[in-house]
């Protein structure tokens, strides 16, 4: 009897497979070569497009008078993306009456009108990009829409809106931002420091205001912004972060900012408290207080049992100015956990 593969259950089904696997092959290889003809064109389309405009921006930017610059090119709906990718890359580089020519050139193609359509509609880039070039511009009517983006659950979008806004109105934004400022996670410190400069003095009276009674993380973020933007903080707002209650983050945020001889009572307190992290950051904190008083509260910290503070210990020993290398080298020869630190610090201070 001859063999019939229809008949066998298991061929049909390898069969039907391997057709599937060679139409799924075919299909990605089609979307390969698809994506890669589109990005071809898309770079072959900004090329264009740069070749064409930045000659114009630059002559609009170095026209000594507005008449005398050339007039700017029609600007097609389809390379609206690409001028606000120019024109913010031009940007970076300019000031002065440079930069305010370059956002007259903007205006003359009506960027901020369909930059606001793009910022409420526009992909995830055009968002971004749309909310930067509303704040170079200080659009004021953008202030609304810019709140709202300030609110995303997109992290890149929203912390590029509240720097809109500070640039809109740094006071108002100040007040208004409060509380994305100290609530968001996903705001980088370093980079909401740097745009909340601009609203430096409103940001320091609110923050004052708030410390007092804001939550455990709401007081490190306020703290760390504290320190970002070089803000001198009251004894009265920044005592209660010191406190020995206070969770361990809160006053490890709190141990930078306490400069002043008046926190030198509370921040000695610190040197024994159960956290290691705020053992070591009170120790630290003290290289800038430290009165020979203190002297044998920081030498006890060499016996502490957790190495960090060990080393911290005997390197503000050795940063404070009344204590002699001999001294130093005395504690060493004493033997103790403390001795192979101060080994460490007796070679760097030899070397300095």
């Amino acid at each position: 009897m001859d063999f019939n593969w229809l008949s066998d259950p298991h061929l049909i089904l390898a069969a039907w497979a391997g057709v599937i696997s060679g139409v799924m092959v075919a299909v990605l290889a089609a979307l390969i070569l698809s994506l890669r003809t589109a990005t071809r064109r898309g770079e072959a389309r900004w090329r264009a497009f740069v070749q064409q405009w930045r000659p114009a921006l630059l002559a609009a930017v170095t026209a000594e008078d507005a008449a005398d610059a050339p007039a700017l090119p029609r600007l097609r709906r389809r390379d609206r993306q690409s001028f606000l990718r120019l024109w913010l890359y031009l940007h970076e580089s300019l000031r002065g009456d440079a930069s305010k020519r370059l956002n007259d050139a903007a205006l003359a193609v009506q960027a901020p009108r369909w930059a606001g359509r793009l910022l409420e509609r526009g992909s995830g880039t055009e968002r971004v990009m749309a909310a930067l070039a509303l704040g170079r511009l200080q659009w004021q009517p953008a202030w609304v829409p810019l709140l709202r983006a300030s609110r995303s659950r997109d992290a890149l979008l929203s912390v590029t809106a509240a720097r809109a806004l500070v640039q809109l109105d740094p006071l108002e934004a100040a007040r208004q931002l409060l509380p994305l400022l100290l609530g968001r996670a996903d705001w980088d410190v370093s980079r909401v420091g740097d745009f909340l400069s601009g609203a430096r003095q409103a940001f320091w009276l609110l923050l004052v205001r708030a410390l007092p009674g804001a939550p455990p993380f709401q007081a490190m973020r306020g703290l760390q912004l504290a320190r970002a933007l070089r803000l001198v903080l009251p004894d009265t707002a920044l005592l209660p972060m010191l406190r020995p209650d206070q969770a361990p983050a809160v006053i490890c945020a709190a141990l930078p900012l306490a400069t002043s001889r008046t926190m030198t009572t509370r921040v000695a307190e610190l040197l024994d408290h159960p956290a290691w992290p705020v053992r070591e950051a009170a120790i630290r904190a003290m290289e800038g207080l430290a009165l020979p008083g203190d002297q044998p509260a920081l030498e006890r910290r060499l016996e502490d049992p957790r190495f960090e503070v060990r080393l911290a210990a005997a390197r503000t020993l050795s940063a404070l100015p009344f204590v002699e290398t001999d001294h130093l080298v005395e504690l060493e020869e004493a033997g103790g956990t403390g001795a192979p630190v101060l080994a460490q610090v007796i070679a760097e201070r030899s070397e300095a």
